[in-house]
């Protein structure tokens, strides 16, 4: 019982907080877009959230989060 002391439940929990923060930079790209307006380092958003520096620039200059349309691509298999 002597596991269950109080400085391994703040460790615990402080290991909780850390990792739900870091799991939710890593799944939306808005959060560490916000991370980095808010003053914190690109490289650090970047090891935070998993994503590359490339992306996080490209989302930086990009208007909005949404696909672009593509035209018609031309197939090299027949339609028939």
């Amino acid at each position: 019982m002597a596991i269950f002391t109080a400085k391994f439940w703040s460790v615990l929990w402080y290991l909780a907080t850390w990792v739900d923060q870091n799991l939710i930079l890593s799944m939306y790209p808005e959060a560490a877009i916000s991370y980095i307006n808010k003053g914190g380092s690109k490289i650090e958003a970047s090891r935070l959230s998993g994503f590359s520096r490339n992306a996080l620039y490209r989302w930086l200059h990009a208007e909005t989060f949404v696909p672009k349309k593509h035209g018609l691509r031309n197939r090299k298999l027949d339609g028939e």
